[in-house]
């Protein structure tokens, strides 16, 4: 979950579609084309679903309030349904009170997301909680059809966590032979993978900082 910022695009018109060309663009640019909530990436244009962030359920006047308008995957939308009192990354520093563990479980016999309170003096912040809580059952759900599709949002963050691996293994290894060339090719594969850009940036973020990639490489995060 990334800090979004609402003022880089102009407010498009809004009407009784918010699905439109314009407002998707809009909403694009916002959210980098990744799901507000698990960052997994638009891979075709426009496929990602509108979610009301204050559910219009609950407030059927927000509907069509573009400031409540935000780009979520499929997946998310159904897991968050009607939950309320969240966190606003466009309002709140979600990267720094989100505190985001991607380590191997052996019981589970992979790699787990986890998500705590990352500052004490926020631990009794209700809308804090309720996305912590948001962001476990999208991605560590056990029940139903919600649990398959937690199971393959896990794969999917390992298979780019391995990804990311092989890049470290493979600047290590051009350090030892001292091949500036791909050095600098692995440091941008990292870059990469570690960007605002790319999918699942703060779990990938966390693993970096684990292995201390931040310190070994400048200017590693954009």
């Amino acid at each position: 979950m990334l800090n979004a910022d609402r003022n880089c695009v102009e407010a498009p018109k809004m009407g009784k579609n918010y699905r439109t060309e314009t407002i998707l663009d809009a909403l694009d640019m916002i959210f980098l084309k990744k799901c507000y909530l698990c960052e997994v990436d638009q891979i075709i244009e426009g496929v990602f679903e509108v979610d009301h962030f204050k559910p219009k359920a609950i407030y059927p006047e927000l509907e069509y309030e573009w400031n409540n308008l935000y780009l979520c995957c499929e997946t998310c939308n159904l897991s968050k349904a009607d939950t309320d009192n969240l966190l606003d990354p466009c309002k709140d520093d979600v990267e720094n009170m989100i505190f985001y563990t991607h380590d191997y479980e052996e019981g589970q016999r992979q790699y787990i997301p986890h998500f705590f309170v990352s500052n004490i003096d926020d631990e009794n912040n209700t809308q804090l909680d309720n996305t912590i809580n948001l962001l476990e059952k999208i991605h560590n759900n056990k029940k139903g059809k919600l649990s398959i599709r937690a199971s393959l949002l896990r794969l999917t963050i390992s298979t780019r966590r391995a990804l990311m691996m092989d890049a470290y293994a493979e600047y290590r290894t051009a350090l030892d032979t001292d091949d500036n060339v791909k050095r600098q090719q692995a440091i941008n594969k990292l870059k990469s993978a570690v960007s605002k850009h790319s999918p699942f940036t703060m779990l990938m973020r966390y693993t970096a900082k684990k292995y201390h990639f931040d310190k070994q490489i400048t200017d590693l995060f954009d």
